[in-house]
């Protein structure tokens, strides 16, 4: 198996307390040259929730993404605060974006995920937890 490209360059074009944005030049494994934006992940993890009904149906939260005028049905996901674990992020996440809260949580996997393969050492992880719909506790005043 080949290589898929190199980073030729890479700088910060905008970033706030939220996120940083990178812009990236970049060759492909065929030599094409392309101009990548994107956010930078690295030193960030992250927790996703997979919410199950009794049924075993996965519930999806549909969320406005402004950049493409449209909303996406998305998992619970968020990144992890300083000094916060996968699980509080997790529920932290899951309360905020969905409304729910849960007492029983199982892990379903945690794992590393890589921005770009060539940069193997900056390895962010990413915690995936499943909890069943009947064990929900909807708020009254929860944020949607």
């Amino acid at each position: 198996m080949g290589t898929i490209g190199k980073i030729l360059s890479e700088k910060v074009v905008y970033q706030n307390m939220f996120f940083t944005v990178l812009q990236r030049e970049i060759q492909t494994s065929l030599g094409e040259g392309r101009t990548y934006l994107l956010w930078d992940r690295r030193d960030k993890s992250f927790s996703v929730v997979v919410a199950l009904t009794s049924d075993q149906k996965v519930i999806f939260l549909s969320q406005p993404k402004y950049a493409q005028f449209r909303h996406y049905l998305t998992l619970p996901i968020g990144t992890l605060f300083e000094d916060e674990g996968h699980l509080e992020a997790a529920k932290r996440t899951f309360l905020r974006e969905a409304g729910y809260e849960s007492d029983e949580w199982l892990t379903l996997r945690e794992s590393g995920i890589i921005d770009f393969p060539v940069k193997l050492l900056e390895m962010n992880i990413i915690s995936f937890y499943i909890i069943m719909l009947e064990k929900f506790l909807k708020l009254k005043n929860a944020l949607y």
